[in-house]
């Protein structure tokens, strides 16, 4: 196989934004297409670089075909629809039955959620997985919110002299939670990222309600606590409807074919699912703060497109020229 056609190829790879085991067989068809098209040109008289050109041209540019390849595989079943819209739609319950203060029930709903992330990310990383690995991800928010009045504390000890320093270990612990929870946040989005940018935003759609919900219950001193549930039932309605939206998205995200349709979904919708629980938190912020506020949302959708710029496409680019094993050596070339 010739270098240009490799890089032709290297080139449409690095805009599928498909799934890596898509990606294999649809550049495995693409490469025997190319090996079958050049071998008859080369028959006809031409030279290897005429007949790399005229077979790399019959297929036109290769961010067209790139488009035509992604509508064509993109759209997932109606089974994958209901798998990314089933963890909105069961957190969405724990809201709508007041269940969210249970420790016990909030466990086993985590667990499951985790579980399903650990299985779906080690088993082909389907596009129904980023909502469920979104939730796993949120639990290191809600850790941090729960350990934030120790930090607070502590700040409060070592900056000003106010009250006294929490103990060293439980200080410590948070600290590494911290730091650990933020390395896999940031981590894990890389990875996304590199599979495919605009998945780096339906995985995160739950943080901004969920950091929503802990800033209109922020006055409780316990998540988990009687009073602070009573108290706070007021947000189950919101919570609830604004986590049907975003199970409403994903399930849209998954069926639709046209990535620009799919981004247009995801600032939509989602900002829609944030202003409804908006509505409830912000009767004391103004109009220019829920402008803002809405500025940020769209500027956390699009920055993974900035973040997949730097770092480019594809999670393991040579794993999947390996997997093609007569495009694992682009020097090769073809005799008549």
């Amino acid at each position: 196989m010739q270098f240009e056609i490799r890089s032709y190829m290297d080139e449409v790879r690095s805009q599928l934004h498909l799934d890596p085991a898509t990606e294999v067989r649809v550049l495995r068809e693409l490469g025997a297409y190319f090996r079958e098209k050049t071998a008859a040109l080369r028959e006809e008289g031409l030279s290897d670089k005429e007949a790399n050109e005229i077979a790399m041209e019959s297929c036109g540019k290769p961010r067209v075909l790139a488009q035509q390849i992604y509508e064509a595989h993109s759209r997932g079943s109606w089974v994958e629809a209901a798998m990314a819209c089933l963890p909105h739609f069961i957190m969405a319950g724990l809201f709508i039955l007041s269940l969210w203060h249970h420790m016990l029930v909030v466990s086993v709903v985590s667990g499951l959620i985790i579980w399903v992330t650990l299985y779906g990310w080690w088993h082909g990383k389907p596009s129904w997985l980023y909502p469920w690995a979104g939730y796993s991800l949120a639990h290191l928010v809600v850790g941090g919110y729960i350990s934030w009045p120790t930090l607070k504390q502590a700040g409060s000890f070592i900056l000003w002299e106010r009250g006294s320093l929490p103990n060293s270990w439980l200080l410590l612990g948070i600290c590494a939670l911290f730091v650990l929870s933020l390395w896999l946040i940031i981590r894990t989005t890389i990875r996304v990222v590199r599979r495919d940018w605009i998945l780096a935003p339906l995985m995160l759609m739950p943080f901004p309600i969920i950091g929503g919900w802990l800033f209109g219950i922020r006055e409780f001193d316990s998540i988990f606590g009687a009073a602070s549930a009573n108290a706070s039932n007021a947000l189950n309605m919101p919570m609830s409807t604004a986590l049907v939206v975003l199970g409403i998205t994903s399930t849209a995200f998954i069926r639709l074919r046209q990535r620009k349709i799919k981004v247009g979904a995801l600032a939509m919708l989602g900002s829609t699912a944030f202003a409804v629980l908006a509505n409830h938190l912000g009767s004391g912020l103004s109009f220019p703060v829920l402008l803002l506020i809405s500025f940020l949302l769209l500027t956390f959708v699009l920055s993974p497109a900035l973040l997949e710029a730097k770092i480019g496409h594809g999670e393991d680019t040579e794993q999947i020229w390996s997997e093609i094993d007569w495009l694992s050596h682009p020097s090769a070339s073809h005799s008549k």
